[in-house]
């Protein structure tokens, strides 16, 4: 399902039902006194309402093309089939642009530059896999709604302008959680985080809707770049000692970015852009 139809009234209940779902959960489910996300009593919340894009594309579907549409989008959430270099692209290349900078910046390595390496960019794959997909929370819940229906849908309308869209209604789409300060790492100004949070949004819809064009519609693809965004930051964060974590953010925003510039890059080069 490469690109779907994009009928109003199906991206009116993707949005009902993507929002509604999560915001019901994290908001109407989030037990009194929890002011931190790693609060046992919110774990499971925070899962069940990640689920709410993945819900509305597969009602959007429907909505959209009927029973065909919705056949052709569950096919594509196990389609894993992509030319072999994408997913060395998904998995190698984040990873590998945090390690250069770090490196450049002289950040100090906690356990030796050699082994934080080898954690970050030689284990990412079995990482990312276990710490980002079977135990995170996220990519299994999101990238079928986000980049399996609604950025493919948003593309037929403008490809520049739909990994914008899509990276403001991905931050909007957390705001029940921007009341966490460990969701903001730590900066006290919402607006001043905000920014920094979609600019990083709109980079990694920029990479991951190559990436699903490029795996001519693979969501596994896109899941698996959402893992290793995760497991890059966490793992970035705990082997390299930065002096703050609001440092650590917007370190994490310019990677992001520099990921975003070059995915187009090397998009425009492959000429996608004239065959999505």
């Amino acid at each position: 399902m490469l690109a779907p139809q994009l009928r109003p009234a199906a991206v009116l209940v993707f949005f009902l039902i993507a929002f509604g779902w999560s915001w019901g959960w994290w908001i109407l489910g989030r037990p009194v006194g929890v002011s931190d996300l790693s609060d046992d009593r919110f774990t499971n919340i925070l899962l069940c309402g990640s689920f709410g894009p993945m819900i509305a594309a597969f009602v959007a579907s429907f909505v959209a093309g009927g029973a065909g549409a919705t056949k052709s989008w569950l096919g594509s959430l196990i389609k894993f089939r992509a030319p072999w270099w994408c997913y060395l692209y998904t998995f190698l290349l984040l990873p590998l642009l945090a390690l250069i900078a770090v490196t450049m910046l002289g950040m100090e390595a906690k356990i030796g530059w050699a082994k934080a390496a080898g954690t970050l960019v030689i284990a990412m794959v079995p990482n990312a896999i276990i710490g980002g997909i079977v135990f995170g929370q996220g990519p299994l819940g999101e990238e079928p709604g986000w980049r399996g229906w609604l950025q493919p849908a948003a593309e037929k309308r403008s490809l520049f302008w739909a990994p914008v869209f899509l990276g403001i209604i991905w931050a909007a789409w957390h705001a029940p959680l921007f009341g966490f300060e460990s969701f903001r790492q730590g900066i006290a100004s919402i607006p001043i985080w905000l920014t920094g949070y979609t600019i990083s949004l709109i980079a990694a819809s920029c990479a991951f809707g190559a990436l699903y064009r490029w795996s001519r519609g693979s969501v596994p693809i896109c899941v698996f770049a959402h893992a290793v965004l995760n497991i890059t930051a966490a793992s970035t964060s705990r082997l390299w000692a930065f002096d703050s974590s609001e440092y650590f953010f917007w370190f994490y925003v310019v990677v992001l970015t520099i990921f975003g510039v070059i995915t187009v890059c090397v998009d425009r080069l492959l000429g996608s852009r004239k065959t999505a």
